[in-house]
């Protein structure tokens, strides 16, 4: 079952065609300017077009009664509805063609005037139609005019008529009686229709105003409520990178998973609002496609943990891996979806998988399939409505908003993508979209590890089956040979049975296997001389990884927290083997990185300069500046900032907006002015809660090179930071 908006490629409409061959007609500029002017051009062209309709119908009834001469007169009206619609064309002088034709089309009707012609002859009915054309080729009240000239006419030709006088009289009431109602008529038309159009239009300016206020009102509320989120969370992240244990962690972890939901419930309500009011843009910029699928994963990673579900990635071989489009848009859709996924998911599996779209070299085809409760088939078409649920009664046991498939539904179609949903009620759901993005021509800002695993026998020991299976696609695909088991007996077996030229090099086991746990599976391979003793690598749970004891006793040498990024399980695997002669005396947790500075060396001794009023906010940012290696000092307003970058030492400005005294703007535009005529350009980057898309354009407007929204999160200050050191090179000048 598809989505309402999968894209298809539906046949235009009999109405849809006609207004589409009006506007070739119409001049590009009175096409951009739109309003009445557009309005009267398409009023006028379709007017033209439908003159050539009596015209023709004349000329047959003319030469069908012999009049050569009436014929050879009215010919040319023929061509003047095309010299009109070329006049449109070029000009827009609705008023002037309207006028003209007119005057062309009383030609006839004039010249039967002077030779003879009395009341009864069929041209004298053409005077009748003239005003109304007039008026809706050229509005106003110009049509009276050709009416009254009309009127004129044909009590000059009855004066002329010899008939029965009574019925020329008859016939004058007549012709002048419809002549005028039908100009009134055609004038109270187009007073209604001007009435509404400027109704209209106040309605929508009403509309639009208070689109605006509202904005306003949640720009301003985003704003109170990220700056003390941003020293909560903040916070919270100091206190568990610290020496937290047993409930104090759990605590702190509880109090971060709370605080992490009420951000994320405060973006839904700000990105459904920029959306509702046309305010969303995209930003298209190379990426890592494989970076921004993990951090989605990594985002839902604490409550995929809770439940005791498993998260597994699937990336099909020849998936691009460096793709052109947004980058914060498309791990938006992922994460909203994966939300969704582990939300109603109570047990089992939620499984991402990324390919190459059928049929689409250039799109990419995301696809988030869990074991969840599913959606009736009389639900689905509603879910991806803005508050909409599959359960939304007052007793439903799955909070929230109801926004976040409406976002990721308006995001696709933003994108010029597609969507689908796949459902059975009571076995799980899929969700997938398909996205148009191209792979990039330039080079990847972060290139994948130089290691490969050519010649390594992996014996990989996990219950869960698809996981096994992913594992072992991606052991393979680094040029390992795989041998896999789904129990620990099974692997005690598959050790014990493996011949001298074939022993095996590492073991990657999970936690929890089926007959036994991953410890005990170690302790038995460490324990048993009999068999070889590779060194294991260890798949476990994010929050409650065992003591390095236990784990040293299970002969364990990395412990990777699920859901597990590729490039670091192909470290672990890797430094398991080579260091295999080197025991540590601690497990790695993060294989090939000590420490969030080691992580970052080019970022070490980076000097950083922070301008943020709010205190909490300034510790928040130290911390997290120091843990990456960076040297930080710390002022309080844009004046402050001014008079220490004076003296000089800095590489790089954090610059808050909303600031005493002097803003980040101002404090800004003074730093780009004093630049004028060096050499330097000294990178800053908006630290700010102000989070709508026009915040960040005038922030870059104002000279600022990058932009942080509130609350910072690690990961988002390390990746500014390495691409204000890449654009400005600002590293390899130190």
């Amino acid at each position: 079952m598809t989505s309402p908006d999968r894209s298809a490629a539906a046949e235009p409409s009999l109405p849809e065609r006609l207004a589409a061959r009006i506007d070739r007609w119409i001049p590009p500029e009175v096409a951009a300017a739109g309003g009445e002017p557009l309005r009267r051009a398409r009023m006028a062209v379709a007017v033209l077009w439908v003159l050539l309709v009596p015209i023709c119908a004349a000329l047959t009834q003319l030469v069908a009664d012999g009049e050569l001469l009436s014929v050879t007169l009215l010919a040319p009206s023929i061509v003047a509805p095309f010299v009109g619609l070329g006049i449109i064309r070029r000009t827009g002088r609705t008023r002037f063609v309207g006028h003209a034709m007119a005057a062309v089309l009383s030609l006839g009707a004039i010249h039967q005037l002077f030779t003879g012609a009395d009341l009864f002859h069929v041209s004298m009915i053409s005077f009748v139609g003239f005003p109304v054309m007039v008026t809706f080729a050229s509005g106003g009240r110009s049509g009276w005019v050709w009416c009254g000239i009309g009127v004129a006419i044909h009590v000059i030709v009855a004066l002329r008529t010899q008939a029965d006088p009574a019925a020329i009289r008859a016939l004058l009431s007549t012709l002048i009686g419809i002549n005028v109602s039908l100009m009134g008529i055609a004038q109270a038309f187009e007073s209604l229709r001007l009435r509404s159009i400027e109704e209209l239009e106040r309605a929508r300016a009403e509309a639009q105003a208070a689109a605006a206020a509202r904005s306003r009102f949640l720009a301003n509320m985003s704003h109170e409520i990220r700056t003390p989120m941003n020293g909560i969370l903040g916070m919270l992240g100091i206190l568990l990178d610290g020496k937290l244990e047993g409930e104090q962690r759990g605590y702190a972890e509880t109090a971060q998973i709370s605080s992490v939901a009420l951000l994320d419930l405060l973006n839904d309500i700000l990105d459904f609002s920029k959306i509702d009011a046309g305010q969303m843009a995209l930003e298209t910029t190379p990426f890592g496609l494989l970076a921004v699928v993990e951090e989605a994963l990594s985002q839902v990673a604490v409550p995929v943990d809770a439940k005791g579900l498993e998260l597994i990635l699937r990336v099909r071989p020849g998936t691009v891996a460096h793709v052109e489009g947004d980058r914060g848009k498309v791990r938006q859709i992922l994460l909203n979806l994966l939300s969704n996924a582990v939300k109603f998911t109570p047990s089992g599996t939620v499984m991402v998988t990324v390919e190459t779209a059928p049929g689409d070299a250039e799109g990419v085809r995301f696809s988030v399939r869990d074991t969840g409760i599913g959606i009736p088939e009389d639900r689905q078409d509603l879910i991806f409505d803005a508050f909409q649920q599959v359960d939304g009664s007052s007793t439903r046991e799955h909070a929230g908003t109801g926004l976040g498939l409406a976002i990721v539904r308006e995001l696709v179609q933003l994108m010029g993508g597609q969507m689908g949903l796949h459902s059975e009620h009571g076995r799980g759901s899929t969700f997938w979209v398909e996205l148009p993005l191209p792979e990039s021509e330039g080079e990847p800002s972060v290139r994948p590890p130089d290691v490969s695993l050519a010649g390594l026998r992996v014996l990989v020991a996990v219950a869960h089956s698809e996981l096994r299976e992913v594992l072992g696609e991606q052991l393979a695909g680094w040029g390992a040979s795989v041998v896999a088991c789904d129990s620990g007996q099974g692997a005690l077996e598959r050790l014990r049975g493996v011949g001298d030229g074939e022993g095996i090099s590492v073991v990657v086991l999970d936690e929890h296997l089926g007959d036994m746990d991953g410890l005990g599976l170690g302790r038995a391979i460490e324990q048993d001389a009999a068999r070889p003793r590779p060194p294991r690598v260890m798949l476990g749970s994010l929050t409650r990884r065992p003591s390095d004891e236990l784990l040293q006793e299970a002969g364990v040498v990395a412990y990777l927290r699920k859901p597990v990024p590729q490039v670091m399980l192909l470290r672990a695997v890797h430094d398991a083997w080579t260091r295999r002669d080197r025991p540590s005396r601690r497990p790695i947790t993060r294989p090939g990185r000590a420490t969030a500075a080691d992580e970052t060396p080019e970022l070490a001794g980076l000097r950083v300069l922070v301008a943020e009023d709010n205190a909490i906010n300034q510790k928040v940012a130290r911390h997290l500046l120091l843990a990456l290696g960076c040297e930080v000092e710390v002022v309080g307003d844009g004046e402050e900032a001014l008079q220490r970058l004076e003296a000089g030492g800095f590489d790089l400005v954090l610059m808050d907006v909303q600031m005493p005294r002097m803003d980040g703007i101002e404090a800004t535009t003074a730093i780009r002015r004093k630049e004028l005529g060096r050499e330097r350009h000294l990178p800053i980057v908006a630290m700010t809660a102000h989070a709508l898309a026009e915040d960040r354009q005038r922030c870059l407007a104002a000279g600022m090179d990058g932009y942080l929204s509130k609350p910072i999160q690690r990961r988002e200050l390390l990746r500014e930071l390495r691409r204000q050191g890449t654009r400005s090179g600002v590293y390899l000048a130190r």
